[in-house]
């Protein structure tokens, strides 16, 4: 849950730079040269973990029920 919510976050912050710049909030900049590399850092690693996440909720396919059932 926290790599998702990293990656969500990440994602609205780059956009909210955009806007504070576009506000002419003071001090505001409109890129961040870090935020590319930590975005993608949270995005790889969320890949990774929801690709490798196992259906052990599902019962198995030839219709036997799981353990502990």
């Amino acid at each position: 849950m926290s790599l998702v919510a990293g990656t969500v976050h990440q994602l609205s912050y780059m956009v909210a730079l955009v806007f504070q710049a576009n506000a002419e909030v003071p001090g505001a900049t409109a890129f961040d040269p870090q935020e590319p590399f930590i975005t993608a850092a949270f995005l790889i690693a969320a890949a990774f973990l929801l690709a490798n996440v196992r259906r052990s909720a599902t019962p198995a396919e030839d219709g036997s029920l799981p353990p502990g059932s």
